[in-house]
């Protein structure tokens, strides 16, 4: 139709004015820094910067302290994300809708809480008493990550690094995510946490979670070795000095 044209036109320019708008940006400065090599390569490959410098993104391991002895509720699982972000939004309709019938199909009590501020009326909707619950300005997210299950980052959108996956992980959380949601990582499937390909996967190994509470203890030891080992603030801190001592030279 000639709107959906429209809209393809002017996101074309958009895309095409951002684009040159970073490229004039990113050579007015001594130095660009990455959070992600994929972020790296992208401003060498495409933007044309050439030494672009990595300081890895963190999480400050001391505040999202991993408690092993905590017995998360039975067959709950959560999910935590700004709904003012439009891939947030898409990505829990798409799991309210394709994902969340089967697993109660063969978890007729599983529960999901949805934390974030602002979540849209459409998704209000799927809620449900004690079933499927969105909670608004939640101040410490850390008693309802430890409280649940299993952690479910069903993003099929968007672009970036996900803050939300590395606190979830520093909490040794047992964690689902679509492999949209782990650009800039290098996290791997069956090992740090499940990676599902398709819809069918996403409900196959939160169901699987769900019943096996070892391989979310596992899964939940590796996730918080990974993140202590690569993603940590202390880290990313060290490389923030480096590049600062440099400048000064």
């Amino acid at each position: 139709s000639a709107v959906v044209w429209t809209e393809k036109v002017f996101g074309f320019i958009k895309w095409r004015v951002v684009r040159a708008y970073e490229i004039w940006l990113c050579h007015k400065v001594r130095f660009v820094v990455a959070l992600s090599t994929v972020d790296r390569n992208y401003l060498h490959q495409q933007l044309k910067v050439r030494h672009p410098v990595l300081a890895k993104t963190g999480v400050d391991l001391d505040f999202f302290q991993y408690d092993p002895t905590v017995c998360a509720r039975p067959n709950s699982l959560i999910f935590v994300g700004f709904f003012k972000h439009p891939p947030n939004v898409q990505g829990i309709a798409y799991f309210l809708r394709e994902i969340w019938p089967g697993v109660l199909q063969s978890v007729p009590d599983a529960t999901v809480t949805l934390i974030g501020r602002f979540a849209p009326e459409h998704l209000l909707a799927y809620s449900k008493k004690d079933q499927v619950i969105f909670l608004d300005g939640v101040k410490d997210l850390r008693p309802y990550l430890s409280s649940h299950a299993v952690f479910v980052a069903p993003i099929v959108s968007g672009a970036g690094l996900r803050g939300k996956i590395l606190e979830a992980m520093a909490m040794g959380k047992a964690i689902v995510s679509t492999r949209c949601c782990l650009e800039g990582y290098s996290f791997h499937h069956n090992e740090e946490l499940m990676v599902a390909e398709t819809t069918t996967e996403f409900v196959e190994y939160t169901i699987e979670l769900l019943r096996d509470p070892r391989k979310r203890k596992l899964l939940g030891r590796k996730a918080r070795a990974k993140v202590e080992c690569e993603y940590n603030f202390h880290q990313f801190a060290t490389d923030y000095e480096q590049i600062y001592n440099e400048m000064l030279v």
